[in-house]
């Protein structure tokens, strides 16, 4: 497989923000965002970065 150097995230944003972002352009609803971006960073073993930026994060968690 490919594993990319640039991993795309807004440096500006947390990472739950960054993770809610695209769901958000296709409007989907509030609480299923909540919801996807929650379950999406406990598969990653993330939830406890909620609040955390991108530069907070290491290469290995950026990645995931």
């Amino acid at each position: 497989g490919v594993v990319f150097q640039d991993f795309r995230l807004l440096p500006d944003r947390n990472i739950y923000e960054n993770i809610a972002f695209a769901q958000k352009v296709v409007e989907a609803p509030t609480k299923k965002i909540k919801s996807n971006v929650l379950k999406m960073l406990s598969m990653v073993n993330l939830l406890d970065k909620y609040k955390s930026y991108p530069n907070e994060l290491s290469g290995g968690e950026q990645q995931r």
